[in-house]
Order: structure tokens, then C-alpha cells, then sequence
């Protein structure tokens, strides 16, 4: 069995409703907007660095009546960065 890490390093996302997805990524997360079209966004932890995340919209919605398994993490690339987030959003602990 090969234990080795695998390193995810672009991820696309189908997302359905763009004013919360951008809210959420652009200002509770702190990504920067690397491109965008009228149908998907692509982000950077930071300006000018290459997009490791791209949500595409404009997609069939899932029925309300469907099961489904839905799991996503962000490691960011330092504390610091991590940390900044939360200073910007007010988070307290």
C-alpha cells in the first residue's frame, strides 16, 4: 500500500449561488481574485500567485431531496496567513 502524501494543488468547485460563494472566499476567507469570467472565479491565498482554487457557476442545480456528501478544508499556508483571516472577520476565541 503506498502511503505517500498526495498534494492537491488546483481544485475546481460547481457552486450555485455566486453572491454567497464570493462573499465567503473574497471577504470572510481573504482570497484574492486571480481571474474571473462570467461563469467561474479563480483564487490565490495572495496577489499575483497562481489560482489554486476556481468555482464555476451557472450549473444544474441538486434536487432538495437528494443525499449527498459534502467535506472541504483550506490549509493555508502559514499561521499568519490563517491568523489574518480572523483578525479581518472579527473572529474571537
Amino acid at each position: 500500500m503506498d502511503t505517500k502524501p498526495f498534494i492537491i494543488k488546483k481544485i475546481t468547485l460547481r457552486a450555485s449561488n455566486i453572491s454567497v460563494m464570493r462573499n465567503f472566499y473574497e471577504n470572510l476567507l481573504q482570497f484574492h481574485v486571480i481571474s474571473e469570467t462570467d461563469s467561474s472565479v479563480s483564487y490565490a491565498f495572495r496577489e499575483n500567485e497562481e489560482a489554486f482554487l476556481t468555482l464555476e457557476f451557472g450549473g444544474r442545480l441538486r434536487k432538495k431531496n437528494t443525499a449527498g456528501l459534502f467535506h472541504y478544508a483550506i490549509l493555508f499556508p502559514d499561521v499568519l496567513t490563517l491568523s489574518q483571516v480572523f483578525r479581518v472577520t472579527n473572529v474571537e476565541f
